[in-house]
């Protein structure tokens, strides 16, 4: 015999039970195949449940994504899924949730897809629009199961007393799939939500990497040592970068020597590729690699970082760092005839290279290119020497003063043959040495 509901039947209190927390998906409520009908009109809520499952949301909350019921024989069963909230006074809830109204099809488990953010120990019903030939057991054996029930459609927002059903062992025909929500977001971290890290997107988690890439010289000479240091930061405000890799491609004019702080080796053909493995949000990982100079040229290292997390903004991801290796510096002492004046000073004539690296720093020597008789011994004398600076493109005339040994000796001679010498070195120390033949004479004097 089928047995209907009337308002004059619901009164009554109970006490409400709460499910433990999961972090997985848990079934509140329970569908059933049930023999007892309700009215149209009508909402519903299960005040309490004695065993499980039960029918109020665990501890935790999460987020609804879906419900069901079964369905009797009858066509065009309309309903509406519904959460509330115990308010604290006995049968009072506060609805805080719902689904859109759906026709049921008969005969069947009936399941519809929601989303309605849930906290701890809110219960769940819901509306019936046209009654409902199947939708609760009346003879669950439980004597802590009970049901409540008002009419019309409890608005979203308003709190309401609901009378409660006459006797116990009620079971209303309901459930609902809870998910955790750990981002708090609103979605379901199972089937709504990809990134359940991140509240600001459902899509597959992403993480911003940055890298930068520095020198520790501007230049180096030829057998030198650069050593590159790398950091990788990944930006992201919620998600880890996983598997990050620096893949660091080497310019032809160095050679890979060592590199530390992360696990690194040999990758394509002039690459190598450091694994950094995870970067935590807001973590900035470093590690540096160490190159010799082995020809002149600029040296452009650059690093590009990937990771297997999506990256959203590509345009960080790479970053260079160069150093110049110079070649040799090129410094031009031609031969020459330089005349000498009572100042003793001859004035060498030199050019730097415009290419040279820094300038052309250096000294000058100038020595007999034969031995000469000074203090009755033949011998090489030096006349002089002198330090000098020229930077890069210029020609100009280096002041060298003779000993006065020497200007009394070119003095006698009236000209010598010599040897210019000059040693060269660039800004970062590379040497090259110049010699030339210079006549020096003496200044005739006036007759």
């Amino acid at each position: 015999m089928r047995r209907f509901l009337t308002l004059a039947a619901l009164t009554a209190a109970t006490t409400l039970a709460l499910a433990g927390t999961s972090s997985a998906a848990t079934q509140v409520g329970e569908a059933q195949n049930t023999v007892q009908n309700c009215m149209a009109g009508a909402t519903f809520v299960q005040d309490t449940s004695g065993h499980a499952p039960l029918y109020s949301v665990p501890a935790g909350g999460g987020v609804i994504t879906s419900w069901s019921m079964y369905a009797g024989p009858a066509t065009g069963q309309q309903v509406k899924f519904k959460v509330f909230r115990p308010t604290g006074t006995a049968h009072e809830y506060e609805a805080k949730g719902d689904s859109n109204l759906e026709t049921l099809t008969p005969n069947q488990l009936n399941t519809f897809s929601t989303r309605i953010p849930v906290q701890a120990g809110w219960q769940i019903g819901f509306y019936e629009a046209t009654g409902l030939d199947r939708c609760y057991n009346s003879a669950s054996g439980d004597a802590g199961d009970s049901a409540a029930a008002t009419t019309g459609d409890q608005a979203v927002g308003t709190t309401q007393t609901f009378p409660q059903l006459s006797g116990g062992g009620y079971r209303m025909d309901i459930q609902a799939n809870v998910e955790p929500d750990a981002d708090g977001d609103g979605f379901g971290d199972e089937t709504q939500d990809k990134c359940s890290t991140d509240p600001t997107t459902q899509d597959v988690c992403q993480a911003d990497l940055s890298i930068t890439k520095a020198a520790d010289k501007a230049a180096v000479k030829k057998g030198a040592s650069v050593t590159y240091t790398i950091a990788v930061k990944d930006n992201s405000s919620y998600n880890t970068a996983k598997s990050a890799v620096v893949d660091d491609t080497l310019p032809s004019n160095v050679s890979f020597t060592s590199a530390t702080g992360a696990t690194c080796g040999p990758g394509a053909p002039g690459h190598v590729s450091c694994s950094l493995g995870d970067i935590a949000k807001g973590e900035t990982k470093t590690l540096t690699i160490v190159v010799t100079a082995t020809t002149a040229g600029t040296a452009t290292d650059t690093a590009t970082v990937a990771s297997s997390t999506p990256d959203p903004n590509s345009g960080n991801n790479s970053a260079s760092a160069s150093t110049v290796v110079p070649a040799t510096p090129a410094l031009s002492l031609p031969n020459q005839s330089v005349t000498v004046g009572s100042n003793r000073i001859a004035m060498i004539t030199e050019s730097c290279g415009a290419t040279v690296f820094g300038s052309c720093t250096g000294t000058l020597v100038d020595k007999t290119a034969s031995k000469v008789v000074v203090a009755r011994k033949k011998r090489i004398l030096t006349l002089g020497s002198t330090t000098f600076t020229i930077q890069p493109g210029k020609t100009v005339k280096v002041p060298l003063k003779l000993s006065k040994k020497a200007y009394k000796l070119l003095k006698q001679k009236g000209k010598l043959k010599t040897i210019a010498k000059a040693t060269i070195h660039d800004g970062v120390g590379t040497t090259n040495v110049r010699t030339a033949k210079v006549t020096l004479k003496a200044k005739k004097k006036k007759h």
